[in-house]
């Protein structure tokens, strides 16, 4: 009678399996795990960020009961840290702070990104505060308003 291989013994030999195609993690640089995860639909720094919140939860366990961390679990809370937690102390600060100006430097360097996201927008305000505007004046500013618009836009935008 064959006996129907565990849950463990799947896992374990789908692992060897994708090792054995893929190779090991130690072979796949962090850019390149990062491509795969993003081309699979999945955002690393939302999983990041789940993990980190389930280990921060058990450090308080150990924390409240006055505990020493485990050295793994001390690492992996280091490691897994999100970049947007405030500093615990100068070095942290320094780091975000580079780590932030080398994002700005990044979108700077490439424009036409950041500068497609925002569409230019006419906007005549400047007649709305006029008290002796007629509604025949009103829609004739709205109709260039409309028209500047339009053209600020340009064909990809219709």
């Amino acid at each position: 009678m064959n006996k129907k291989p565990s849950i463990e013994d799947r896992r374990s030999r789908l692992n060897k399996l994708s090792e054995a195609v893929f190779g090991g993690p130690e072979k796949i640089s962090r850019d390149e795990a990062r491509e795969l995860l993003r081309s699979a639909g999945i955002d690393a720094d939302t999983i990041a960020d789940a993990v980190y919140a389930r280990l921060y939860k058990q450090a308080q366990e150990y924390w409240m009961a006055q505990k020493p961390l485990p050295p793994l679990l001390k690492k992996a809370i280091e490691d897994l840290r999100p970049p947007t937690a405030s500093p615990r102390n100068e070095k942290e600060m320094a780091t975000q702070a580079k780590a932030r100006i080398e994002r700005v430097v990044e979108q700077s360097r490439h424009p036409h990104a950041w500068m497609q996201s925002t569409t230019p927008e006419f906007r005549p305000s400047a007649y709305r505060g006029k008290k002796k505007l007629s509604k025949k004046d009103e829609s004739a500013l709205d109709e260039i308003a409309k028209r500047l618009n339009d053209k600020l836009k340009g064909p990809q935008g219709s």
